[in-house]
């Protein structure tokens, strides 16, 4: 498990380009679950607020305690 530092946006794809679209955000103080890091990411599964339903993407490492 992981802990996020501060929020963040969460993306398809590990880039801030523009190359892949945000697909959610996760809160400050959040548990993740970060399953690998690539080119400065973290590929994290998180549940989104008011769901059940896990969900996977990718933020920026340096917000995230792994």
């Amino acid at each position: 498990m992981s802990i996020m530092t501060s929020a963040a946006t969460v993306y398809a794809g590990p880039s801030l380009s523009g190359a892949y679209p945000s697909i959610g955000q996760i809160q400050k103080d959040r548990v993740v679950t970060a399953i690998f890091t690539e080119n400065g990411f973290a590929f994290v599964e998180f549940t989104p607020p008011n769901t059940n339903r896990k969900t996977r993407g990718y933020v920026e490492r340096g917000k995230i305690f792994i």
